[in-house]
């Protein structure tokens, strides 16, 4: 009988390496595992081996060729049954590189925990076994993956390892990627100074040798962060010469459609709503193009906000219902809910209070269930001010001091403007007094003369002895 048995899972390895051999991996696969559950049934550990390690590899080339396509779920399944299969036959030369690809899977289903996971596992193995070519991917990775987490200290930590090595060794190309992704955790940390200076280093060593590739992404890392410094002017100069560099040589899409996405923003920061919705919108005909849903849900996001800074509502409307469509497709559990929160905030301000506030719960529920608390301050401030516009002053002060407790008192004047403008609506000087207090000493240390001016006047207006309080 076992010997009929193991003959039909010869057979079946046969065909099923025939198949591999030919290209034909899906007609490859069952039959290597029909061969797989033969071999075990029988006990016979050579032929199993032998079919497990042709079945690891169907798996991993499946794998690839679906993370290719851009199905990253099957992607992550075929790629996790070959790195279980290839822990299973106890060899590892393999496993940093599969573990690799399994992370940017789960990389682009916006799972970080678990791609963070798959490249410290790459990592480890790669040093253990000495392939330096797999840890160095891997450590980039990993640093990524920190940073998309907001563990930015852990990212810059993994990437200054990484420069510290390759100046050891002398690779200035090395070199140069580790500078290249330094300076993105540093910003995320507000320490402008260091990353621009990173970033300069980055573009200066790219110049050097000729790599026109990382020139173009280092401008455009350069325009990011004055962006966040303010100084938009400087940055959409950097935006336009990466821009260019980048459209040159025809690099990447997804950083072309990124750049016009940050110029837009830019535009948008500057009052100039045309020259935004115009960037924006190259940028979201490129990423449907390119089927790129959601850097697609990213840019409906952004139009929505332009939409909303000019008034219009109604139309605001339409562009973040396109973008909750996307991310619900693509399960992102956080942009769903910081999409859910920004129809809240438009449809209470087109007088819809009660759609309003339904939104904003739901986003505020999705901010807890993440853990996200400076987007579950931000939807409480703001259900705040549909309760406020309903003349619930008392659940808006709930909600504005939930918010206070889970945000940062220190730089949320606007929730302390409305804390005092709520206390006063209810006669109670003394709470509107002690929050106004709060909102004064920030707008005067900021030296923001408008934001002093509106607190004075919401008390001169409310109070008599104002001016006697505060002196």
């Amino acid at each position: 009988m076992n010997n009929a048995r193991e003959a039909e899972a010869d057979k079946l390895f046969e065909q099923g390496n025939e198949q591999y051999q030919g290209g034909q991996l899906e007609a490859a696969l069952p039959l290597l595992e029909q061969a797989v559950a033969i071999y075990r049934e029988i006990g016979n550990h050579q032929g199993k081996e032998k079919t497990l390690h042709q079945t690891r590899d169907v798996l991993r080339e499946m794998g690839l060729a679906y993370k290719h396509s851009g199905d990253y779920a099957k992607a992550v399944e075929y790629l996790q049954q070959s790195v279980t299969i290839g822990q299973e036959l106890g060899e590892r030369e393999q496993n940093p590189c599969v573990l690799c690809n399994l992370g940017l899977a789960y990389q682009e289903l916006r799972n970080h925990t678990k791609a963070r996971d798959c490249f410290q596992q790459s990592v480890t193995i790669a040093r253990e076994i000495g392939n330096r070519t797999e840890e160095r991917c891997a450590r980039t990775n990993l640093g990524n993956s920190y940073y998309y987490l907001g563990e930015f200290v852990h990212a810059i930590e993994v990437f200054q390892q990484f420069l510290d090595i390759e100046r050891e060794s002398g690779d200035l190309y090395k070199q140069k990627s580790a500078l290249f992704n330094l300076g993105g955790p540093y910003r995320a940390l507000g320490d402008y100074v260091r990353a621009i200076e990173v970033s300069q280093q980055c573009l200066d060593m790219a110049r050097e040798l000729g790599d026109r590739r990382d020139e173009g992404g280092s401008l455009v890392n350069l325009g990011i962060t004055y962006d966040c410094m303010g100084n938009h002017a400087l940055a959409i100069d950097y935006y336009q010469q990466g821009l260019a560099i980048l459209q040159e040589i025809g690099y990447s899409r997804l950083w072309e459609i990124e750049t016009l996405r940050c110029m837009g923003k830019a535009y948008d920061s500057t009052g100039d709503s045309a020259k935004a919705i115009d960037y924006y919108q190259q940028g979201l005909d490129i990423a449907r193009e390119t089927s790129d849903r959601a850097t697609e849900a990213e840019i409906l996001s952004s139009l929505g906000t332009t939409f909303y800074n000019l008034g219009d509502c109604a139309l605001a409307i339409d562009w973040h219902e396109q973008s909750l469509e996307i991310v619900r497709e693509l399960s992102d559990r956080r942009e769903e809910g910081q999409t859910l929160g920004r129809l809240g905030i438009n449809y209470y301000n087109l007088g819809n209070y009660t759609k309003g506030i339904n939104y904003l719960e739901q986003s505020l529920t999705i901010a807890q269930e993440l853990g996200d608390r400076s987007w579950e301050s931000f939807a409480l401030s703001h259900l705040g001010t549909a309760y406020d516009a309903l003349g619930e002053s008392a659940k808006a002060i709930e909600c504005y001091q939930q918010s206070l407790e889970h945000g940062k008192p220190s730089q949320d004047t606007r929730t302390l403007e409305n804390l005092a403008k709520a206390y006063l609506s209810l006669g109670d000087c003394a709470q509107a007094v002690e929050y106004s207090q709060q909102w004064l000493a920030i707008v005067r240390s900021s030296g923001d003369t408008k934001g002093e001016e509106a607190v004075l006047n919401i008390l001169d207006n409310a109070l008599e002895d104002y001016p006697k309080t505060i002196e």
